[in-house]
């Protein structure tokens, strides 16, 4: 795993952990009881200032969720202060909290366009892996089945729509309110785990039709609306993930989801 994408997928894990645990522990205020009044101010302006720059623009959807605009190193200081609530995935604060931190020293390497070395490469790559994965058993252990199929983390299409996996609550459907016109290719980032570690195969379904499949727990797909059976006012792009296991959650596969766009048909 390259150092962006290990960054990405460390910050992706401690925030959605902090998402799910804080609310439980801390109820309806938890963001109030784990931030700064001027904390919040200015991730408010920093969500203000990218809506300005891209969601008005119609370039991205803007994530509303206050915390995804928390420096990393403000991610850290929270969870060492509220260590106790996340401690059901993170384990013990002397452990993973060092990690937590050395992370964020080899990220302010990058940021600052830095070289990393081969054997600090390594390390983010493992320390990203760790946090992932202690935060995936942890996200599990919520459901029932999760001790045996894998999900569906996130898929994030090129306009910034997002949605989990239909086995998380509120997740699987994402109705991204936009319309297309027809031939657009539309690129997805999918991510998924598997308390086993089994290999695990996409597939993107539109029509009935599949139209790719990859292998992979970090998978790129995409899809062009360019069949006349793609035009319509409700279009379904499904996506289906499936282990290379026996038995699965639902007869022939583990977890799904769905993103839902109006497809225009051609002029002429």
């Amino acid at each position: 795993m390259d150092s962006g994408r290990a960054l990405a997928t460390g910050e992706q894990a401690l925030r959605q952990l902090m998402s799910a645990a804080f609310p439980r522990a801390l109820g309806a205020g938890w963001l109030e009881s784990i931030s700064k009044k001027e904390q919040r101010e200015k991730w408010l302006s920093r969500r203000s200032d990218e809506e300005a720059k891209r969601g008005k623009k119609g370039v991205a959807a803007v994530p509303q969720d206050l915390l995804a605009y928390a420096e990393f190193y403000e991610l850290v200081e929270i969870a060492e202060k509220h260590w106790t609530h996340l401690s059901g995935a993170l384990g013990k604060k002397a452990d993973t909290g060092a990690l937590l931190r050395r992370m964020e020293n080899l990220r302010n390497t990058v940021g600052h366009s830095r070289e990393l070395l081969p054997f600090e490469a390594d390390l983010l790559s493992g320390i990203a892996g760790e946090l992932r994965n202690r935060v995936a058993v942890y996200m599990s252990s919520e459901d029932p089945s999760g001790d045996f199929y894998p999900r569906i983390e996130s898929i994030t299409d090129q306009f910034g729509k997002t949605t989990t996996g239909s086995t998380a609550l509120d997740g699987g459907t994402c109705h991204t309110g936009m319309s297309l016109p027809f031939g657009t290719s539309v690129a997805y980032q999918c991510r998924a785990t598997d308390p086993k570690g089994r290999p695990l195969q996409w597939e993107l379904v539109v029509g009935l039709r599949t139209r790719q499949s990859v292998i992979g727990s970090d998978v790129e797909l995409t899809w062009s609306c360019d069949d006349p059976g793609d035009v319509g006012d409700h279009v379904r792009v499904e996506f289906w993930l499936t282990s290379d296991g026996k038995y699965h959650r639902h007869r022939t596969y583990d977890d799904s989801a769905v993103f839902i766009y109006r497809i225009t048909p051609p002029t002429g």
